[in-house]
């Protein structure tokens, strides 16, 4: 376990979406169930 970033690679593969912003979210692993232990962050992607 750490409490730093965890480098990692992924692609994602998907059709055009109907909306100009769709949104990235990150869930951190919470194994305990506890929503103390919840954390997340949303990146927003623009599509043109």
């Amino acid at each position: 376990m750490t409490e730093n970033f965890v480098l990692f690679l992924a692609t994602l593969d998907f059709t055009q979406p109907a909306t100009d912003t769709i949104f990235l979210v990150l869930k951190k692993d919470n194994p305990s169930g506890l929503p103390d232990h919840d954390a997340q962050i949303e990146i927003a992607v623009r599509f043109r």
